[in-house]
């Protein structure tokens, strides 16, 4: 029986170094090429061989509920639905939803590139 605990115990730390695994980082400097076409489109250049054709992206409601538990007591907060997908696009062809902000002459995106990539502001 302790052989089985043994096995069980040295699977998961086997498991868990597999699963940790770090992606390798880059630091990119996204470019907006087109700031605004007609339909509401931007072309967003990522890195060479990553640029995104975005369109608005609507799926929230006007408000929704957001709960979260603080040491067992729910804590309700309603927040505004159209103001948080203000800045949300999506790229349906790659897979990618992105928000993107304009602040001054610079942009900042966060959000996921496609399956193996992520993306934010560097602090």
């Amino acid at each position: 029986m302790l052989e089985v605990y043994r096995l069980a115990f040295f699977c998961t730390i086997f498991y868990g170094d597999v699963d940790c695994a770090p992606f390798p980082e880059y630091i990119v400097y996204p470019k907006l090429l087109e700031a605004r076409e007609i339909n509401g489109q931007k072309v967003l250049h990522i890195k060479d061989g990553l640029t995104l054709t975005l369109k608005k992206l609507s799926v929230l409601a006007d408000s929704l509920v957001f709960t979260e538990k603080n040491d067992g007591v729910a804590i309700e907060t309603i927040m505004n639905g159209t103001e948080l997908e203000e800045n949300l696009y999506q790229d349906r062809g790659k897979m990618a939803a992105v928000s993107v902000e304009e602040v001054d002459d610079t942009i900042q995106v966060m959000g996921v590139l496609n399956d193996k990539l992520r993306i934010a502001p560097c602090l």
